[in-house]
């Protein structure tokens, strides 16, 4: 594998192993987790989620049953995030949730990149992607949100996950040419489920929940 992977990835591969180490007797779960005994299903991991304001990025850990065929069998998942601000200015959403457009942004400023899910024993097991409805905010095409990937950085205040935003930004960095096929084919899904369901708004419908996923194991 690492004879097929160019300079920058084989530096984020070194710095994810690097971050398994760190983690010693803990892994990604239970250090989110925080010492919780058992979780609660739909509650954030920490509480009031990771967040680095300087760049601009957020997530948060969760378990809830789906009934998604297409998802890989996890213990739960990390939500990932830009905030508003890394928007540029020129790229505009294609859809903003309720909340968003009551808050000007303030409270749900939040564009969902994918998810990670993490299996029993707190290793990545696949990503994916989810339509709007499951986590609002402002959702952006494909080609915009490609072009910040770059510049995924996060590094939040609380220095007790800092091995866990390591890990995370180093997996995107690592991934990055699969996770930018995986936000297109996000958006394929979205146009063809579209074209079928006339009169139907997509980007709200329950019945199209994750949209498109890159399996791990």
């Amino acid at each position: 594998m690492n004879q097929d992977l160019n300079q920058e990835q084989q530096y984020a591969l070194q710095q994810v192993q690097n971050s398994y180490k760190l983690l010693g007797d803990k892994n990604i779960v239970t250090c989110l987790a925080g010492g919780a005994r058992e979780f609660v299903e739909w509650d954030h991991y920490p509480e009031g989620d990771v967040r680095d304001l300087s760049h601009h990025t957020q997530y948060f850990y969760h378990c809830h049953p789906s009934s998604e065929d297409e998802r890989v069998k996890e213990h739960g998942h990390i939500h990932v995030f830009f905030r508003q601000d890394i928007m540029p200015s020129e790229s505009q959403p294609v859809v903003v949730s309720e909340q968003y457009e009551k808050s000007s942004g303030c409270e749900d400023n939040l564009t969902h990149l994918f998810a990670i899910a993490i299996n029993e024993y707190g290793y990545p097991c696949s990503f994916f992607t989810v339509n709007h409805w499951v986590v609002l905010g402002a959702w952006y095409d494909a080609v915009t949100l490609a072009s910040l990937l770059d510049q995924f950085y996060i590094s939040g205040d609380n220095r007790q996950y800092h091995v866990v935003d390591h890990w995370l930004t180093h997996m995107i960095k690592l991934f990055k040419g699969n996770l930018i096929e995986l936000l297109h084919k996000r958006d394929s899904v979205i146009n063809e489920y579209s074209g079928r369901q006339l009169g139907e708004n997509v980007y709200y419908d329950k019945n199209l929940e994750v949209t498109s996923v890159l399996p791990l194991v």
